[in-house]
């Protein structure tokens, strides 16, 4: 018979398994990977984005759609989080986001915004994903030019990001490596 885990172990592993959704949800924007959006989304999950509001997969079609039509590349980086937990199931969190997006319309112009997604998360079935999302945008602004790896000389000695399941990232580094040497 396993002992129960130290409830202070027990907040520890909560807390990651949180974190861990909201990386799903920023790699699947970046990687254009409409499952893996959709997965850090309880199925009934709302996310609120501005003027947009739906579910899960209506969210990923949304950002997957908006994305390729203006913008060649981008990253969305995850900051700061806090967290307020009510009991064991649920987790309002605070997450500082930056994202950088590539505009297509104007080659040497680049979008960038900071924000916070402020979200109410439950852990159904031993699985912490978002409930409910609101997208708080602090400021935009524009950056210095940024050349995508993708359409410049380097990229003949570095692999470029790919907006698909043929990124770098879904294969194993050494699987990579293995067919490289």
């Amino acid at each position: 018979m396993t002992s129960p885990l130290h409830p202070a172990v027990q907040r520890l592993i909560d807390r990651e398994d949180i974190r861990d959704a909201h990386i799903r949800y920023a790699r699947g924007m970046d990687r254009h990977d409409l499952a893996l959006v959709a997965s850090a989304f309880h199925v009934d999950g709302r996310d609120r984005h501005g003027s947009f509001e739906g579910g899960p997969d209506d969210v990923a079609r949304w950002a997957h759609r908006g994305h390729t039509l203006h913008y060649t590349a981008h990253n969305h980086y995850l900051g700061n989080v806090s967290f307020t937990f009510e009991g064991d199931d649920v987790c309002f969190t605070e997450t500082y986001f930056h994202i950088v997006l590539h505009r297509i319309s104007e080659p040497t112009g680049n979008d960038v915004l900071g924000g916070r997604y402020l979200d109410r998360l439950e852990k159904r079935d031993g699985t912490w994903a978002i409930v409910d999302r609101e997208v708080v945008l602090d400021w935009k602004g524009e950056h210095l030019p940024i050349d995508p790896v993708r359409d410049h000389e380097v990229n003949k000695t570095y692999p470029a990001g790919q907006w698909s399941d043929d990124d770098l990232s879904y294969t194993r580094v050494a699987d990579f490596v293995r067919t490289r040497v």
